[in-house]
């Protein structure tokens, strides 16, 4: 197998390390598309798209600025011995580059690990068996100073910080938005504020507030109200989501690890995930298990489904930018 890791950035390196541990002993090759190879790394190394198509890549994950990830995906996926391509989040910076996307019958999956927490799939069994009845709310969560999320010289330089790069919280912090879709909420409209805080001093927003109007149509729940919010700034880092139902609210904590049950007049029951191996290695896993196979992996997110995210990611920009609700469109 031949892995081809486009960037080399902060998670262009996870992915890197990812590979190894996947892998293991199994036989693997793993070559770098960067702008400029540095003779440091003991790893193969490209600087044009050409060589690395030559050399013939089997699997190829897209890990740079999201303002590329159109150019490089279409320079790939049609590529004879591409047989899956890995896309980091969002799909792309620009909305309008939506309709740019090559189609293909090989998989494609945009890189929102966090579906692969134990206890989100345990959270979405919870609301597909309707165990505490009726959905009514959902309170999303997550926030985290900027200048803790790396270990760079100048947090002003990262990708998440420069809006020439596609960065700003609301497409950084987007798997709050993935999430729910994954959960089955389909957003109807939204209206959103966002903030840039005087301490960070960034060009793109740091700070987003946003409330949707929901719907789980397989479940029949009608209109159900979303509240997420998203920042950079915060000291101390947290991500959360909560279920509101009728007989009781699930709460899932993603740093603590715990999904909380509490069934009103009877008890609360609370459970720890089991984390084997890190979220980006169980979606590489799932993402190989898919190969040769006419379905993506259950667990993973599709390239429509990257779609879906950035309309509303659109949506939740056109809303703060006019003071309106806005209504979501997938057209």
């Amino acid at each position: 197998m031949k892995v081809l890791i486009v960037g080399f950035g902060s998670i262009g390196r996870q992915h890197y390390q990812s590979v190894l541990r996947v892998f293991g002993e199994q036989p693997v090759q793993v070559a770098l598309l960067r702008r400029r190879c540095d003779d440091q790394l003991d790893i193969l190394q490209f600087d044009s798209v050409s060589a690395a198509q030559q050399w013939q890549p089997n699997l190829v994950i897209i890990a740079s600025p999201a303002t590329t990830h159109l150019d490089f995906y279409n320079q790939f996926i049609d590529v004879g011995s591409v047989q899956a391509v890995l896309l980091e989040k969002p799909l792309c910076a620009d909305v309008a580059d939506i309709a740019h996307f090559s189609l293909s019958t090989k998989p494609v999956a945009l890189g929102f690990d966090l579906r692969q927490h134990p206890l989100l799939n345990a959270l979405k069994q919870q609301i597909v068996h309707s165990s505490l009845g009726r959905v009514l709310a959902i309170h999303a969560r997550v926030g985290q100073a900027l200048p803790t999320w790396r270990q760079s010289e100048d947090f002003r330089l990262d990708v998440s910080a420069q809006k020439s790069l596609g960065g700003g919280v609301i497409r950084e912090l987007c798997h709050e938005l993935d999430y729910l879709l994954f959960l089955g909420f389909k957003p109807v409209s939204t209206f959103a504020t966002t903030g840039k805080s005087r301490w960070l001093d960034l060009d793109v927003e740091d700070s987003a507030y946003i409330q949707a109007d929901v719907q789980n149509v397989s479940l029949s729940h009608g209109i159900v109200s979303a509240s997420i919010s998203l920042d950079m700034v915060s000291s101390e880092p947290f991500r959360s989501v909560q279920i509101d139902c009728e007989h009781g609210r699930l709460t899932l904590d993603f740093i603590g690890n715990t999904l909380t049950i509490d069934q009103f007049g009877i008890g609360i029951e609370t459970t720890t995930g089991q984390l084997e191996t890190s979220a980006l290695d169980q979606q590489l896993r799932a993402l190989i298990e898919s190969l040769g196979s006419s379905a993506l992996h259950p667990d993973l997110c599709s390239l429509s489904g990257g779609v879906k995210v950035m309309k509303w990611i659109e949506s939740i920009e056109k809303s703060a930018e006019s003071g309106q609700r806005c209504e979501v469109s997938y057209a």
